[in-house]
């Protein structure tokens, strides 16, 4: 049996579109183009186009899934691959419906959530966050997160509020003598970078290059920025240029004796 482009766009639910897109690029071939220039599609085709629609569901790039098929990518390993990265999402999925879930029970008041709690499952930024830091700067990101874990381990809601709030207060600091034209560079900008440095130092020692790492993270992470610009939009700048500064100054590099 043969099946139009239409029927078999219809059974696959997807557009012709797609389908032509697929014999555009190689991946998915009519059985036969009649007199009049319609596709027509077999049972092969069929089971093709199965197998790509499922490798494209579990997140296989399409440039990719014809190698697999045709058996220049090994497709259990691809679909290994593929599994493992569904699997841990869906571990954070579930928990995040059942942190939803507990915050309505909450709301309702039949039951009062433990702070942290409401926070379950919500860790997928700072997760993303470490991603960056490593392509960018290697390894010694992972000995920073870890000594930052190690810093705040049983630490209450209220440490984190407290240490939040007391750095908000620095940056509003920071803000108020950029609003008066003092520059980054100026004493008084410098004696509040050295608190900034000494408030990260508690958790995690910056060396010179790691502390112009961060300025630039400050400044060019779309994510950490943003928060810093919610104080004022021109802080970014000047923070990194302050903290710079300050690295060139007062910090040394991890291998200077």
């Amino acid at each position: 049996m043969r099946y139009s482009i239409s029927q078999l766009a219809t059974m696959a639910g997807i557009s012709a579109r797609t389908l032509r897109h697929y014999d555009a690029i190689g991946l998915l071939a009519p059985a036969e183009i009649g007199a009049n220039g319609y596709r027509w599609y077999g049972r092969e085709q069929l089971l093709r186009l199965q197998r790509i629609l499922l490798l494209r569901e579990v997140g296989v790039p399409l440039g990719q899934i014809g190698q697999v098929i045709d058996g220049q990518v090994n497709e259990i390993t691809a679909l290994r691959a593929q599994r493992a990265q569904i699997l841990a999402e869906q571990h954070r999925l579930g928990t995040v419906i059942e942190t939803i879930e507990a915050t309505i029970t909450d709301l309702t008041g039949a039951h009062t959530m433990e702070p942290a709690d409401f926070f379950r499952g919500l860790h997928h930024d700072r997760s993303r966050l470490k991603h960056r830091l490593e392509a960018a700067h290697g390894p010694v990101v992972e000995d920073a997160f870890t000594a930052v874990d190690t810093a705040t381990d049983g630490w209450e809601m209220t440490d984190y509020e407290q240490a939040a709030a007391e750095n908000r207060a620095l940056l509003h600091r920071m803000a108020e003598l950029m609003q008066h034209q003092v520059p980054p560079d100026d004493q008084d900008a410098q004696e509040l970078v050295e608190k900034h440095h000494g408030a990260i130092a508690r958790y995690w020692e910056p060396h010179a290059a790691a502390y112009r790492a961060l300025a630039d993270l400050y400044l060019n992470d779309e994510e950490q920025r943003a928060w810093i610009a919610d104080i004022d939009p021109a802080l970014p700048g000047w923070l990194a240029t302050a903290m710079k500064t300050y690295a060139t100054h007062h910090l040394r590099d991890a291998t200077t004796p």
